[in-house]
């Protein structure tokens, strides 16, 4: 649905809100606040603030925390200072501390959140908010994703799944933190992130959200609503123990540890099953293809 060069034109620049304006006068829609948590990104941040500010979508509410980066990121803050409704530059106790801090700020009726390195494709807000408003039901608008190299090009593009709590708990994501987007309803429930997460408070986001929400208040649109950017030394670079030991923090706050039992992980390939249906049934051979050899080729560990 798009191209890398539609994905580095759209973040390059600021673009203009005249053809918006020259339209007329907008109904009343829905107001999106996103949060914005930042550490050592000023390679990264513009073109992440131009993904939101280039939605034009009135009302939108910019929220950026950062944890005091010294490389210039406050200067590029500063810059965009008047279309930015709060931003700081300090240090924090990491990555759940800034999510707590910027979203205690957040006045609108749609919440995300955009990590500092990656960023939204164009017309994501207006997408979900007519999604939002056909469906007074829906309170989690979640897409496909793409995930970017360090020059905006697409690397690979991946399939959102059906939403289901079993499928969260055993095998994994269903959706990517950054092309989902949740009510402020359903955000006020949910509680603070816990601050002893580094790696892992999307998943536990995400869990939190099902404990509070039935699969049918959860909506995929096959829609790409955003990118999440790959590269060499990136905080995100898979799995290691300090995540694992994370999940299992989680599992016991969850009450879901039952996942490690023989029936967790039989229940486990099930799930893989229907992940693998899924993508056949959209099409996706390649995708399975390309991760059957890559297993193949990988030497034992």
């Amino acid at each position: 649905m798009f191209d890398s060069s539609q994905i580095a034109e759209f973040v390059s620049a600021r673009k203009p809100t005249a053809a918006a304006a020259a339209a007329g006068p907008r109904p009343p829609g829905l107001r999106f606040s996103v949060v914005m948590p930042s550490y050592g990104h000023v390679h990264f941040i513009r073109r992440s603030l131009m993904s939101v500010l280039n939605q034009n979508h009135p009302g939108t509410e910019l929220i950026i925390i950062d944890g005091g980066s010294h490389d210039g990121t406050p200067a590029v803050l500063e810059e965009y200072g008047p279309e930015i409704a709060y931003w700081e530059s300090e240090p924090d106790r990491g990555q759940s501390d800034a999510l707590n801090k910027g979203f205690r700020h957040a006045t609108g009726d749609v919440f995300g959140w955009l990590n500092s390195d990656d960023v939204y494709l164009p017309g994501a807000f207006a997408h979900v908010e007519a999604l939002l408003l056909a469906r007074p039901d829906v309170q989690v608008v979640y897409g496909d994703w793409y995930t970017i190299d360090v020059e905006d090009r697409i690397t690979e593009r991946f399939l959102s799944m059906s939403p289901s709590r079993g499928r969260l708990i055993t095998e994994g994501f269903f959706c990517n933190a950054q092309a989902m987007f949740w009510r402020r309803s359903l955000h006020e429930q949910l509680g603070d992130f816990d601050l002893r997460l580094h790696y892992t408070m999307d998943y536990d986001l995400m869990l939190r959200m099902m404990a509070k929400a039935p699969a049918r208040a959860f909506l995929r649109t096959p829609r790409p609503l955003g990118c999440f950017r790959v590269y060499r030394g990136q905080k995100t670079g898979g799995w290691n123990d300090k995540v694992a030991e994370e999940h299992r923090l989680i599992a016991q706050g969850a009450g879901t540890a039952w996942k490690y039992a023989p029936s967790g992980r039989l229940l486990r390939q099930f799930f893989r099953g229907t992940r693998v249906a899924e993508h056949l049934w959209r099409g996706r051979v390649d995708y399975l293809w390309a991760r059957l050899t890559s297993r193949l080729h990988t030497p034992p560990g």
